[in-house]
């Protein structure tokens, strides 16, 4: 099962949901809960939102539920329901209190412009580079001093190049991006859409091509929303406007 799943995950970081899907469709003998859940992710990344919602939404599995609720928070901000979000994202983490699930709503938070919420989220939180990130961002937000996050951020992520091991390459343009580096945030979010795939990793690719003035990034965008049939609000907006 676990092979299957993370098999499954793999493809569809890549972008590739013909390929999840069977993996998810070879889970329904020996976990038709974690099938069901499987399919949901392939469906949000297909244009299917409103049906994964509906998955989702009917996995009680106590084991499972704290999962499938942080999934549905991610559909919802699809939708641009940030409200309906953090109210999936508070009850996942109030059943499974993980990293993953904290950031997404700490981002959910931040979105909303709620720093206060999200500074409280990040203080008790190990200092990761995406944890990091985030205080920098609450930070400068609030115009407080953030001067040494920002050092510290930059060295991590020159070090982390210096070693070939450049695995944040999703927040290390976003760096870029609030620095107003465009061709930097633009070259890395490139890095990181040639390893990734996901939603959030098409927006920040949107969001620097449109800082940068990339017409061509642009217009692949376009193209994989076109051919994937992912619906998301957030990158369709990032394709139009610089600030999303």
């Amino acid at each position: 099962v676990q092979a299957r799943l993370t098999r499954a995950a793999i493809a569809h970081v890549r972008g590739d949901i013909v390929a999840a899907r069977a993996d998810c469709e070879a889970l329904r003998q020996s976990a038709p809960t974690v099938a069901v859940i499987c399919r949901a992710i392939g469906e949000s990344l297909s244009g299917h939102n409103a049906q994964a919602l509906a998955r989702l939404e009917n996995v009680t599995d106590p084991q499972l539920r704290g999962w499938a609720l942080s999934l549905a928070g991610e559909i919802h901000e699809q939708q641009g329901a940030p409200d309906s979000a953090v109210r999936a994202y508070n009850a996942s983490l109030a059943l499974d209190d993980d990293l993953y699930t904290t950031v997404a709503l700490v981002d959910a938070l931040i979105a909303q412009q709620r720093w206060a919420q999200a500074e409280a989220l990040l203080v008790p939180l190990p200092s990761t580079d995406a944890v990091l990130l985030r205080r920098w961002i609450v930070a400068r937000k609030q115009q407080r001093d953030a001067a040494a996050l920002q050092k510290l951020l930059a060295d991590r992520f020159a070090a982390a190049q210096v070693r070939g091991e450049f695995l944040h390459a999703r927040e290390a343009a976003l760096f870029a991006l609030e620095l107003g580096d465009s061709a930097t945030a633009l070259k890395l979010a490139r890095q990181n859409w040639n390893d990734q795939r996901e939603p959030a990793d098409l927006r920040i690719l949107a969001l620097a091509a449109r800082a940068a003035s990339d017409a061509a990034t642009l217009a692949e965008v376009s193209d994989w929303l076109a051919r994937s049939g992912l619906r998301d609000v957030r990158v369709e907006r990032a394709l139009n406007s610089v600030k999303s």
